[in-house]
């Protein structure tokens, strides 16, 4: 695992570790809030202060997953067609 949490199986894409704090109440509405480096406190603090106003979170659960990281692939083609489209330079002589 890299020092950002990054880590790379053999045949998989690497991934990086993510933790989100879930604020929800008894009506089921939610807020989540995290980014790397945030403390578990404040993804919690700021999960539960972004309910909708006056409604009381009953709890803040933290989801954890691994999210594939962007990847720069190569990607093969092929030349179309042989028409060639003259420079503007050539076109107007």
């Amino acid at each position: 695992m890299s020092s950002n949490g990054a880590k790379e199986s053999t045949g998989s894409p690497p991934t990086v570790r993510v933790r989100i704090a879930v604020a929800v109440n008894g009506a089921g509405k939610w807020n989540a809030y995290g980014y790397s480096g945030c403390s578990d406190k404040d993804k919690a603090g700021v999960a539960l202060e972004c309910l909708d106003e006056g409604e009381l979170a009953e709890a803040v659960h933290f989801v954890e997953a691994d999210v594939p990281l962007p990847v720069s692939q190569t990607v093969e083609g092929q030349v179309a067609g042989q028409d060639l489209v003259p420079r503007e330079s050539e076109a107007d002589a």
